[in-house]
C-alpha cells in the first residue's frame, strides 16, 4: 500500500519504468544479434560477426545496473562507451535492413518491414538519456 504522506515524483516513476524496458530490450538486443549473426554468418561473416560483438556488449550495457556505480570517473567512462555502442549498434542494425532489402530485391521478392528492428532501435536509443537523468535528476528541471 502506498503511503498518502509521501507524494509519488512521476519523473522517477518514469525513469524506473523506462528504465526497466531497457533491461528488457538488453535482453531482445542480445537475442536479435544472434539471430542475425546465425542468419548471414554463411554469406557475410565479417558483418554478422561484428554485428554480434557489438550487439552483445551494448546488450551488456543496457542491462548493467547502473545505479550500483559509485565512482564517477567509471560511470563516464561506461557512459561514453554506451554512447558509442549505441550509435554502432543502430549503423550496423540499419545496415543489416538495407542487406535484406536487397536481398529481397534481387530475389524479387518482398520483403517484410522492418517492425521489429524499428522497435529495437528506438527502444535501445531511449536507454541513453534514461541512463543519464537517472543518474543528474536535477538536469530534468
Amino acid at each position: 500500500m502506498v503511503s498518502l504522506s509521501v507524494p509519488l515524483n512521476p519523473r522517477f516513476n518514469g525513469l524506473t519504468i523506462s528504465r526497466f524496458v531497457g533491461v528488457l530490450t538488453g535482453a531482445a538486443v542480445a537475442i536479435w544479434a544472434v539471430l542475425i549473426f546465425n542468419r548471414l554468418g554463411a554469406t557475410q561473416p565479417i558483418f554478422s560477426g561484428l554485428l554480434l560483438c557489438v550487439g552483445l556488449f551494448y546488450a551488456g550495457l543496457l542491462v548493467f545496473p547502473w545505479g550500483a556505480i559509485k565512482w564517477p570517473l567509471l560511470w563516464k567512462g561506461l557512459f561514453a562507451a554506451m554512447i558509442a555502442l549505441m550509435v554502432i549498434w543502430a549503423v550496423f542494425l540499419i545496415g543489416e535492413v538495407a542487406y535484406t532489402q536487397a536481398i529481397a530485391i534481387e530475389l524479387k521478392a518482398k520483403a517484410r518491414p522492418p517492425v521489429l528492428e524499428g522497435a529495437l532501435l528506438f527502444l535501445s536509443l531511449l536507454q541513453v538519456p534514461t541512463v543519464f537523468f537517472a543518474r543528474y535528476p536535477h538536469c530534468l528541471e
